[in-house]
């Protein structure tokens, strides 16, 4: 420093310094010098690089990178993670050092040790099994090349060691589950009554050897079910076992006949007998019923229970009735017909008889006998020609001319004469009267959209006729014709005839049926226009019944404001709990509508569930259900719960779990064992609910046994047998199958269960 001049010398002190000497220029003599202490910097040291070994998952820190660093490193320095599991170590030069240096740290992870995820493992009852079976059980990727520890309990512990500087083991668990064999239990035999359905909890209770529940039954076909218990895996070898069913013959009292007797005869047991039809089993007890019939038992042996019984109804044939002989009188020259002949004859003689003309002015008139009686009836009737003139003007009396003349009238036919909606869907008694000339028993008409309904007056002349309200409905023109015509003993006719015409009106009144909080609620309803309407308030059950009058306006709305509307007999109450207000409306007509207003406070839910089945009581007026009967159909299974299964809480047989009440008929049954080819009523094989068990085949055996006709899904009306083969065995296709006695055999599945019922049937061409 001080600006020194140039030109000097220097010379090298060999301690560090260094000297410069500017030489005096004369007349100076002292030259001058100054001295340079050279300082050296020690360059950075970052170490040697080095290797971090660290039991997998392990941290470390700057201190563990540095310990593994050789060659002195200088301390201070700073760390930088590469990334890729190196580490920098950097140590900054010092000016005037211009290079920093630096060091590598590689990190190396030891894996830690991996005895997998506990498993199981399944083996069937009394099997074996090696370590590699324990560990194909373990998941996660274990070790390899661990060892096995049995636990005593069932339980077997994988162990892997752990590698250094992994210090901690790892163990894994496999469970020993061992599935026991199936056990189907011992053979055993069922007896049951012929004919007789079993379920599989009755083969099943005939098992011994404590068998498995839950197998599967298979009908063999030949009187055996196989009952199968599936192996559980591991295990691979079913068990089964076999139920024998014997059948024991159901008592059979044949089939109900009818015994012909001519009245008065006598009869034997052996004559009943004789008119049962079915094969009935000999050695049966014959019971007089005292009405006509006589009942034929044949005791159940056992295991049947239930007698079996057949009615044979004696008939008796009436003896022919000819009546009582008469005498016709008649004019002289007069045709003589059969029907004069017959209403001379007395004692209620029978109609069908034939005359016979004896040539003397007698005729004959002779009623057959019907078998079983075999004598036949015969009376007389003598013929006088009258030549009587009464009145003495020249006419005989059997020639003169009478004027007959009957008056009809018909009442009212109801009280009002009004047809309402209730009364349309019945029988309405129509009366009258025939006056003037009638005689008891002659016959009214009355002719009601085109359809004549008649009855015979009595001894007064009145007469009632129930004809059917749909027709007076139907009715063009709202009018009933009546005629009456009668014949006197003469011959002479008269009749009458009337008109009587009546209203319809079979529109009930609406009631509107809602939920309020209104204490004083507004009453609204429907009816026509114009008209009178009778309302009833039934107040909850306080006992208390409001009767309004109330007209409905141009459009038929009717309303009450029960606040301020004063009923007939009261006044609507102060309502504090919740009620219901029942309602019924009712015209001049008798028609009657009906709703309901709920009445609730705030703390009372809307849509309220009386029953508490999970339907509120608005939706169990929907369905026609009964709000206060949780289980409508009594089939113990709630409404409810039915909705939601998609079942009919009003039918008792379709339940999911449910139980029909005792009397409901949810099997399949026989109604009419009769088959008359071509009938409409009974032209073919009904079985009555079939269409619940739709998985059914039917067979049919004629007497021999042999196969003449079978369907797989039987369904009354479109495939039911009728009479003619399906072509099986010996027997034509389509071919017409005689008159006798058929069986069938009607297999179904009834909720998982296999059933089978058998009987017979007759054909009749």
């Amino acid at each position: 420093t001080g600006s020194p001049d140039t030109g000097g010398t220097w010379t090298d002190n060999g301690n560090g310094t260094h000297t410069y000497t500017v030489a005096a220029t004369a007349p100076c003599a002292v030259d001058d010098e100054s001295i340079v202490t050279v300082t050296e910097q020690v360059q950075p040291n970052a170490g040697g690089d080095g290797t971090l070994n660290i039991c997998q998952g392990g941290t470390f820190t700057n201190a563990d990178l540095f310990a593994q660093l050789t060659g002195s490193p200088d301390t201070g320095g700073t760390w930088t993670d590469n990334g890729d599991g190196t580490h920098t170590y950097t140590v900054a030069a010092t000016a005037p050092c211009a290079v920093d240096d630096e060091s590598i740290v590689t990190v190396t992870e030891q894996a830690q040790p991996n005895a997998g995820i506990d498993g199981t493992l399944n083996i069937c009852q009394g099997a074996t099994f090696d370590n590699d079976d324990l560990f194909g059980q373990l998941t996660g990727s274990p070790d390899t090349g661990g060892t096995w520890t049995d636990n005593g309990d069932g339980t077997h512990t994988y162990t892997v060691a752990a590698t250094s500087p992994c210090t901690i083991d790892d163990e894994s668990i496999v469970t020993i589950v061992e599935q026991a064999q199936p056990n189907a239990g011992i053979d055993g035999t069922l007896n049951i009554c012929q004919g007789s359905s079993f379920t599989n909890a009755d083969l099943f209770a005939q098992l011994t050897g404590s068998p498995d529940i839950g197998g599967t039954w298979t009908d063999n076909g030949n009187g055996t079910h196989t009952y199968t218990v599936a192996a559980t895996s591991p295990c691979t070898i079913d068990d089964e076992s076999i139920v024998t069913v014997v059948e024991q013959a159901q008592p059979n009292a044949g089939g109900d006949g009818t015994l012909n007797i001519c009245e008065g005869e006598t009869f034997t047991n052996a004559d009943l007998f004789a008119q049962l039809t079915g094969s009935p089993d000999a050695g049966g007890t014959w019971v007089d019923n005292l009405d006509g019939t006589h009942t034929y038992t044949v005791a159940a042996t056992s295991p049947c229970t239930t007698d079996d019984e057949s009615i044979v109804t004696v008939t008796e044939q009436a003896q022919p009735n000819a009546g009582i002989d008469g005498t016709l009188n008649i004019c002289e020259g007069d045709t003589i017909t059969n029907t004069a002949l017959f209403a001379q004859l007395s004692g209620s003689p029978d109609t069908g008889g034939s005359w016979t003309d004896n040539g003397n002015n007698t005729f004959t008139y002779t009623v057959a006998s019907i078998l079983p009686c075999s004598i036949n009836d015969t009376s007389m009737v003598t013929v006088v020609f009258d030549q009587t003139d009464s009145n003495g003007n020249g006419v005989v009396d059997c020639q003169e001319t009478i004027i007959v003349l009957p008056v009809i009238t018909i009442d009212d036919i109801t009280s009002d004469n009004i047809v309402n909606e209730n009364e349309s869907q019945g029988q309405i008694n129509v009366t009258g009267r025939v006056t003037g000339d009638f005689s008891e028993g002659d016959l009214v008409t009355l002719t009601i959209h085109n359809t004549n309904y008649t009855g015979p007056v009595d001894a007064n002349g009145f007469f009632n006729i129930s004809v059917a309200g749909s027709d007076l409905v139907e009715d063009n023109d709202l009018s009933i014709l009546g005629t009456v015509t009668t014949i006197t003993l003469d011959g002479n006719t008269g009749s009458s005839s009337v008109q009587h015409p009546y209203t319809i009106d079979i529109d009930p009144p609406l009631v509107d049926s809602f939920e309020t909080m209104d204490t004083y609620p507004i009453l609204l309803g429907l009816g026509s226009p114009n008209e009178i309407l009778n309302i009833t308030v039934e107040v909850g059950d306080t006992g208390l019944l409001l009767q309004y009058v109330i007209n409905t306006d141009i459009n038929g709305i009717w309303e009450i404001h029960t606040e301020t509307y004063q009923a007939e007999n009261g006044t609507f109450p102060i309502v504090n709990p919740e009620l219901t207000l029942l309602i019924t409306a009712e015209d001049i007509a008798g028609n009657i509508g009906k709703g309901e207003v709920l009445i609730i406070f705030d703390n009372e839910p809307l849509n309220n569930d009386t029953d508490n089945d999970g339907l509120s009581n608005d939706e169990e007026l929907t369905l026609g259900t009964d709000p206060n009967n949780p289980d409508t159909d009594g089939d113990g299974i709630m409404d409810g719960q039915e909705t939601m299964d998609g079942t009919d809480p009003l039918e008792p047989c379709d339940s999911l779990g449910g139980t029909p009440p005792s009397g409901s008929n949810c099997d399949i049954y026989i109604e009419l064992d009769l088959v008359k080819p071509g009938d409409t009523m009974n032209g073919s094989f009904e079985i009555i609910n079939i269409e619940r068990f739709p998985e059914n085949s039917v067979k049919i055996y004629n007497r021999y046994g042999v196969l003449v006709w079978e369907v797989e899904g039987y369904e009354n009306g479109p495939n039911a047998f009728s009479g003619l083969s399906d072509g099986r065995i010996t027997i034509n296709r389509n071919e017409k199958l005689p008159s006798g006695t058929y069986y069938y055999d009607i297999y179904y599945t009834a909720r998982g269960e296999q059933k089978i019922l058998t009987g017979y049937l007759y054909v009749i061409r």
